[in-house]
């Protein structure tokens, strides 16, 4: 399916007409997001941080996306990934693959409940390393794009999901019960 329409790249406007660049590709629909962030994960190395109201499983519920992600959390002993969301209770009630691989690698992955608004026009994003961007402009459409180089856009949503890190919760009802 052809992409058409305007886009927002961090705010800016783009359309389809907006020369393509090499490292950067829009997206429509959520199997494009789907692929991207598997292959944002597969080209990451160390970290993966996303932001999602709900974390949507026609987007992150996928055997390939979680197979991956675990991949990247036991490809180095400081492998980290970190989902963050605003609500939790589709999470526990679907029992969803993302909350069974945080089960499984509590040292390396971790989903918490945002407490405060965040800073960002993003409806969702995720983060791979330092360069590495998925972003989707807005909730109700899956539209946006991924540039896999954009370090200057990352370092800003890094700091941005740092501070909201800081400040969002455990939920109890996502934890393991072990005998």
């Amino acid at each position: 399916m052809p992409v058409t329409g305007t886009y927002y790249y961090i705010g800016l406007p783009m359309t389809t007409e907006t020369p393509p660049q090499k490292h950067f590709r829009l997206l429509e629909g959520p199997e494009a997001f789907r692929e991207a962030l598997i292959e944002a994960a597969r080209h990451s190395r160390r970290d993966f941080l996303v932001f999602s109201p709900t974390l949507d499983p026609t987007v992150y519920d996928s055997v390939e996306l979680i197979e991956t992600l675990s991949a990247l959390a036991r490809s180095h002993r400081r492998a980290t990934l970190q989902f963050l969301v605003q609500d939790t209770r589709p999470l526990a009630a679907q029992g969803h693959g993302l909350v069974r691989l945080c089960q499984r690698l509590p040292s390396k992955a971790g989903i918490r409940r945002i407490t405060t608004d965040i800073e960002t026009k993003a409806a969702a994003f995720a983060l791979g390393d330092r360069e590495q961007l998925v972003y989707q402009n807005d909730p109700d459409t899956y539209r946006g794009f991924w540039d896999w180089r954009a370090g200057a856009q990352v370092k800003t949503l890094r700091e941005i999901f740092a501070r909201a890190w800081e400040t969002a919760e455990d939920d109890p009802q996502l934890r393991q019960l072990t005998l």
